[in-house]
């Protein structure tokens, strides 16, 4: 063991003091003491040992699943609304269309991540949404003309 007693002092103000049991998490104590009762964010994921490129790999993944939930459950609630409404499209088409969605949405994730970065969350979601809508626009002008 390396010390005994340990001392966190944050925002100028000791925050805890004491004996050090051979079992203690410290880093828990570090952010009880550091953020008590706030959401933390990223911090509790950057004060672990892990190397940041399996931190962005990992969220990465955890967005493609969100995506490809989201995507189902859009094809599901279109697919009760069709019947509803006696629309003829069919649920494997529905199915496919969902999935060529989510396809075509998948390289966006790292990006508008990599532009949350450097730009802030809010601007990355309005470029996200301009990135969207722009050549949805630009597709629906060419096929009226």
């Amino acid at each position: 063991m390396i010390a005994d007693h340990i001392g966190i002092i944050s925002n100028g103000k000791l925050g805890y003091e004491g004996e050090v049991h051979k079992d203690a998490d410290l880093e828990r104590i570090f952010m009880e003491v550091v953020c008590p009762g706030e959401k933390s964010g990223m911090q509790n994921i950057v004060f672990r040992p892990i190397r940041f490129n399996k931190i962005w790999l990992g969220k990465t993944a955890a967005l493609v699943i969100l995506l490809f939930v989201t995507n189902l459950f859009l094809w599901i609630a279109t697919t009760v609304v069709g019947m509803a409404a006696s629309v003829t499209v069919s649920p494997l088409d529905g199915l496919l269309g969902c999935m060529l969605l989510f396809l075509t949405n998948l390289w966006q994730i790292p990006v508008i991540m990599q532009l949350a970065c450097f730009m802030g969350y809010m601007k990355a979601v309005f470029v996200s949404l301009a990135a969207n809508i722009y050549p949805s626009g630009m597709f629906f002008r060419q096929r009226t003309e």
